[in-house]
């Protein structure tokens, strides 16, 4: 995930590329009249110090730093860092010249979210803000069907673990929990309502991405890496608590997303070349079929070389994918909903793309798709009706929460959050936070 900032000259912007995987940010700065691109690279011994504070078993915490600003002189950057579930601002010097970094240290320690960060037209001074932070998974009474939210909703998830992404099983029966507890990212299952929260896999050097109950709910799909580059696709059994690699080459891939209608195969963003930032996520099809060849076990579906691709979906009727294509323009990121026929066909655009509008979901009856979206201050969960006969979305997005203060709200880090619904319930992740403002002075020594 890319973002950026003005350079304080006003003639060009920076862009800082953020990867859960590599603890590394690459940055790089272009003049907007054109002209060559400045590549800041991170000389060893700051590559050590960095990731001296990041041990490969926590590498995916890095998905949710992206805020960073220049000092007004251009001699520094500050930036935000995670590690163990804490949240620090760095400052990072460079040479105003060359843009090459010289030293990086941490300028705050608490043990909870430093974020905002704001530096002051002299650059003599760094505001932010000091937050505390938990992270539940909520239930909500839920018409799909109809898009209401019948009643209250209730946490359904410990206050030890921050539960960031979540999946319910087709039956309700079953929660999978990717987040952290303590520090460390696990996945974890829950036996619904309110069970007891069971690691799926435990005591190993693995990470794992939030798992996808299949059809029958007894398997579920995820990625697991270790270190920065090595990942595979893999099936989970919830009857012998074991994995099993995907037949497929699923290196390039990041997140599965979906399972196909009759179990045999998932959907992921693959396509992804991790040693070069100049890659497309591209929509794969992945077989979980032993019978099928390793040479027939993987296809790409969906690509566009402007688009990164992600959160593919198949619609109750097998007919159609919705997915979401987000580019890095130059004034904003851009983040889209589109649909298009399972088949293969042209891309139906469902929102505007004027905000952010993340993580579709179809309705059980195919007709409405829901999806997360700030169009309003707020991420809150929206839906538009689409006509799965005709395929077209049909009048405007409604919105269906009202999450609208700190108290409790969906959080703005919205890369690594995922929501669910099945049966006549809806889970979010949800945030209540609580935070002061804080000054740094002498910033700029």
């Amino acid at each position: 995930m890319a973002y950026a900032v003005w350079h304080p000259d006003g003639r060009r912007i920076t862009t800082w590329v953020t990867d859960s995987d590599n603890p590394i940010p690459n940055l790089s700065t272009e003049p907007v009249d054109g002209g060559p691109v400045v590549e800041s690279k991170f000389p060893p011994e700051l590559q050590r110090q960095i990731e001296s504070a990041a041990p490969a078993p926590n590498i995916a915490e890095w998905r949710m730093d992206f805020r960073f600003a220049w000092a007004p002189s251009g001699k520094a950057i500050f930036f935000e860092r995670t590690f163990r579930g804490a949240r620090n601002v760095w400052r990072m010097t460079v040479d105003p010249v060359t843009l090459q970094p010289t030293t990086v240290e941490r300028l705050t320690t608490s043990p909870g979210l430093d974020v905002e960060l704001s530096v002051s037209p002299d650059g003599s001074k760094l505001a932010f803000t000091s937050v505390h932070q938990q992270i539940r998974a909520w239930t909500f009474p839920f018409d799909a069907i109809h898009g209401r939210i019948s009643g209250p909703g209730q946490p359904v998830t410990s206050a030890g673990i921050e539960a960031w992404a979540l999946s319910l099983s087709r039956d309700g029966k079953k929660l999978g929990i990717w987040g952290s507890r303590d520090g460390q990212i696990g996945t974890w299952e829950e036996s619904a309502p309110n069970g007891p929260e069971e690691p799926l896999m435990a005591g190993d050097s693995y990470t794992r991405d939030p798992p996808i109950w299949s059809p029958d709910g007894k398997r579920a799909a995820y990625m697991r890496r270790t270190g920065w580059q090595k990942r595979e696709a893999v099936v989970w059994s919830s009857e012998t608590r074991s994995e099993e690699v995907i037949a497929a080459d699923s290196s390039s891939c990041s997140m599965v997303y979906d399972w196909s209608p009759d179990g045999k195969s998932v959907f992921a963003a693959c396509g992804i070349d991790w040693t070069a930032h100049t890659h497309r996520s591209e929509i794969w099809q992945l077989s979980v079929d032993p019978s099928v060849s390793r040479e027939f076990s993987a296809r790409k579906i969906i690509a566009d070389p402007n688009y990164d691709l992600w959160q593919s979906h198949v619609s109750p009727d097998h007919r159609w994918l919705v997915f979401e294509g987000s580019r890095d323009l130059l004034h904003r990121p851009d983040s889209t909903i589109f649909a298009m026929p399972a088949a293969g066909g042209r891309w139906i655009q469902i929102t505007d793309g004027k905000q952010w509008d993340d993580k579709p979901r179809w309705s059980p009856d195919g007709k409405t798709i829901y999806f997360l979206s700030d169009r309003q201050g707020f991420f809150n969960l929206w839906g538009i009706h689409f006509d799965p006969v005709k395929g077209h979305p049909q009048g405007e997005p409604f919105r269906v929460t009202t999450f609208e203060t700190p108290a409790l709200k969906i959080p703005r880090r919205i890369s690594p959050l995922e929501f669910s619904f099945a049966g006549d319930r809806l889970v979010l992740p949800l945030a209540q936070a609580s935070g002061n403002i804080w000054i740094l002075d002498n910033v700029d020594r």
